[in-house]
């Protein structure tokens, strides 16, 4: 069976994605009632993601709980963008480095 990608995850949770051209942005949203928003944001510049929620007419966001599928589907968008790989290469390196001393 093919393993779903992280856009079908979120497909499924009901999120929309939307890109932006600037830092490689990327977000995922849905319409969680007439007045609540969510958002699942990826900055590729960065490398950071940000959940938050939007309330009708405020301006300000929230952070927001997420479920375990939320989760399962951010850590899927991180590894597809290559951000983990990054990470355990920097991981292993310093691991390296404390224990030579």
């Amino acid at each position: 069976m093919k393993e779903k990608t992280a856009d079908e995850m979120f497909e499924e949770l009901g999120y929309e994605k939307i890109t932006k051209n600037f830092y490689n942005y990327l977000e995922y949203t849905k319409q969680e009632n007439e007045e609540l928003q969510l958002v699942i944001s990826f900055n590729g510049q960065s490398k950071t993601f940000m959940c938050a929620m939007y309330q009708f007419g405020e301006t300000k966001s929230r952070g927001m709980a997420t479920i375990m599928q939320e989760l399962q589907a951010i850590n899927k968008k991180c590894k597809e963008l290559g951000w983990l790989d990054e990470w355990y290469r920097y991981i292993r390196r310093n691991v390296k480095k404390h224990k030579n001393k």
